[in-house]
Parts: C-alpha cells; sequence; structure tokens
C-alpha cells in the first residue's frame, strides 16, 4: 500500500513537471508569434492558461492572463478585455512574495492603471499605481516606484489634484535623475510643464519646455511634444503668431501618432481662430488620417465637432453633416467603452468574491481536516501512552515478583 502512494506522488510530480515546461514552452511560442498571429498567439495563451491550472502552476496562471491582456490591449487595442486580463494576473501574483512575482504585479498593476487612465478613470488609476508602489518600495525596485510615480502624476493631473500632480512629478525627476533615465527624466519635466501650465504659473511651464527643446540629449518624440506643448501655452496666452512657430518647431517626422495628432490639432485651432479657415481645415484634415492610429479620448474626438463647425461657417452643409455625425458616431463608442468598464469592475468584483468564498471554504475543509487529524492523533497517542503504560506496569509486577523469589532464596 504505501508502495502505492509513493509511487502516484512518483508519478504526479514528473506529470506537473512536463505541464510546467509545456507551460513554459507554450508562453516562448506566444511571445514569438503574438505581433504576426495575434489570434493564434491568443489561442495559445489560453491552452497555457488551461494548462497552468491542471498544474496548479501559479506563476504560469499569471503569465497566461498577461500574455492575453497585452495581445489584447497593445495589440488588438481591446483595452477593456486586456485590462480585465491583467487585472486577474495581478490577483494571482498579489500574495507571492518573491522579486519575480513582486516585479510582474507592479508591471501589471502599471498596464492596468494606464487603461483606466486613459479612459478617464483617474481615482481608480491612482489606486492601482500606490497599491504596486507599496509592494515596489518594500522590495527597493526603484525602476518600477520610478514609472508607477509617473504615471501617479500624469492621473493626478488629468483628475485636477494639481498639488499632488507637482509632488509626485518632482519625486520622479528626482529618482530619474538619480537613476540616469533619461526618457522618463524629459518626460517628467514636459508633464511638469504641463501641470504647471493647468495651474496658470506661464513662465514656470514656458521654461520647463524650453529646458526639452533646448536638450540637444532629448529624443525627437519629447522635443516634438515640448513643442507642441509650447505652442498650447503660447495659443491660451493669445500669441498666436509664437503658438505657429512652435507647432511648426515639432519634428513629426520622429513623432508618434499621438505628438503628430496633437501638432496638427493645435495648428487647426490657431489658425481658425486667426479666421484662416482653408488652412484650418488643412490641418484638420491631416489630424483626422492620424486619428485610427491613436487611442480614442475625449480630445481626441473634438476633431469631428471642429471640423464640423467650420465647414457649417463656410457654409458648406454636407460637409459639415458628415463630420457632425462622425462626432456623434465615436463618441457613442467611447460612452459605450465606459460602460464596458464598469462591467468588467463589476465582473472582476464578482471574480474575487468567488475567490475569497473558494478560499473562506477550502481553508475551514483544511482546518476541519486538520482538526479531524489532530483527534485522531491524540486519540492514538492515547493509546500508545495506555499501551506502554500497562506493558510497563506488566513489566515491573513481573520484575517484582522474581525480585521477591530470589530474596526467598537466599533467606
Amino acid at each position: 500500500m504505501v508502495l502505492y502512494f509513493v509511487s502516484i506522488l512518483f508519478l504526479n510530480f514528473f506529470t506537473n513537471s512536463d505541464l510546467i515546461a509545456e507551460v513554459d514552452s507554450s508562453h516562448k511560442q506566444v511571445r514569438a508569434i503574438m505581433f504576426q498571429y495575434p489570434d493564434s498567439a491568443l489561442v495559445m495563451a489560453d491552452n497555457s492558461l488551461k494548462m497552468a491550472v491542471s498544474a496548479d502552476y501559479t506563476w504560469g496562471i499569471a503569465n497566461s492572463y498577461y500574455f492575453k491582456g497585452y495581445i489584447l490591449e497593445e495589440i488588438q487595442n481591446k483595452a477593456v478585455a486586456g485590462l480585465l486580463m491583467y487585472l486577474k494576473a495581478a490577483h494571482v501574483l498579489e500574495n507571492k512574495l518573491d522579486e519575480r512575482s513582486v516585479n510582474t504585479y507592479t508591471s501589471l498593476m502599471l498596464n492596468a492603471g494606464s487603461v483606466l487612465h486613459v479612459n478617464g478613470k483617474n481615482e481608480e488609476a491612482i489606486d492601482l499605481y500606490e497599491k504596486a508602489l507599496k509592494k515596489a518600495k518594500l522590495y527597493n525596485l526603484e525602476d518600477q516606484v520610478l514609472k508607477l510615480t509617473f504615471n501617479k502624476a500624469f492621473a493626478f493631473r488629468d483628475k485636477g489634484d494639481l498639488s499632488l500632480a507637482i509632488e509626485a512629478i518632482e519625486k520622479s525627476i528626482e529618482l530619474s535623475d538619480k537613476l540616469k533615465n533619461e526618457k522618463i527624466y524629459n518626460d517628467s519635466w514636459n508633464l511638469l510643464g504641463m501641470i504647471l501650465m493647468d495651474d496658470n504659473s506661464i513662465k514656470k511651464a514656458e521654461s520647463c519646455f524650453l529646458k526639452i527643446i533646448n536638450n540637444t540629449d532629448a529624443r525627437p518624440t519629447i522635443k516634438s511634444n515640448a513643442s507642441n506643448n509650447l505652442g498650447d501655452l503660447y495659443f491660451s496666452q493669445g500669441q498666436y503668431e509664437y503658438a505657429i512657430a512652435a507647432y511648426t518647431q515639432a519634428d513629426l517626422n520622429n513623432a508618434i501618432p499621438e505628438v503628430k495628432f496633437d501638432n496638427y490639432l493645435g495648428l487647426t485651432n490657431v489658425y481658425r481662430k486667426m479666421g484662416e479657415l482653408s488652412e484650418a481645415i488643412k490641418y484638420g484634415q491631416g489630424a483626422i488620417l492620424m486619428y485610427d492610429s491613436v487611442v480614442p479620448e475625449d480630445q481626441y474626438m473634438q476633431i469631428f465637432n471642429v471640423m464640423s463647425e467650420m465647414h457649417l461657417e463656410k457654409g458648406e452643409q454636407q460637409l459639415a453633416y458628415s463630420y457632425s455625425s462622425r462626432y456623434f458616431d465615436e463618441t457613442q463608442k467611447f460612452f459605450q467603452s465606459q460602460k464596458e468598464l464598469i462591467k468588467i469592475k463589476s465582473e472582476f468584483q464578482v471574480d474575487l468574491l468567488l475567490a475569497g468564498f473558494y478560499t473562506e471554504m477550502e481553508f475551514e475543509a483544511f482546518e476541519e481536516k486538520y482538526s479531524q487529524t489532530i483527534i485522531f492523533s491524540i486519540t492514538i497517542l492515547f493509546a500508545v501512552v495506555l499501551l506502554v503504560h500497562f506493558a510497563y506496569k506488566r513489566r515491573m509486577s513481573y520484575s517484582r515478583k522474581k525480585i521477591r523469589e530470589v530474596l526467598n532464596d537466599y533467606r
């Protein structure tokens, strides 16, 4: 019987080892094909998840969710579905205390927070960032602390908590300088300029943007972004010629889609304000060409409304109606994504509730089993003690009898 149980354990050990190796191998394949064949990669990640669950392979479960989230959010632009996968992966790793798990957990919370932030859920994003920051600081993961602090500052700014945003971004500047992270260092100065501009600290904001523009080591994208922000600053002050010069200074050949869009939108607004509608419409069309390449946010959707109004000013009713209809459609899509976010949040809360419930049930079952084991062990121990006691008494009685017999012989 003992040999049977040992053989079963031995067999299960190697079966789980094979499954774990298969999960890890599958993840490598997912990574290799996910950009070219995202649908196939999703299927593989889902199969990896099933195998990881069968093997009770915690890291494999979390990593499978992570891959699914990344493919859905980053590659297929299904941010809400990706968010749920990130949250599930983070939940699996929440109580794991090894450095790899903590590092991955904080990355997952960073990704999930970014999805929430982009979709206007700044308070929820900040909650995730702060939760991850506690763990990152506890394990002295400074790179993760830096990324989380920068993103938290951005979310505070968009939420309207400018004093907290300034406090966080100053920490980001200090830490990025210490870690020699040039990218986040320049991004932080750019964000500080945006926050100061919101706070009506115009001169201070201007100096932040010029610091980046005049930095020969700054990468082209952030310099272009800073030029756009400087253009926005001058536009807000009614300095239209300065605004055009700043926007024109942006190097769009090396800029990401969002930076190009912001540049075209800025020029559209300036020329419209100056009454040059034909020029404004030309740049507005440039922004619309970039629209499908940017994340759908409220500020980006406004281009359709602006274009509608400009064509209406020119008496071009049909074009005005066309852009107005597109604006309505994009707005509806945006609000639908907000509903999906609320739904995902509710579903995840149910998942957590069920996870907590099943954990509690498992603990109660373990507790009951443990109690039964204790009672059984005590019973066995008591029986053994009684047997030893009786055996001892019998032996002592026999010994005393023998001693009496020996003593009687010597009388």
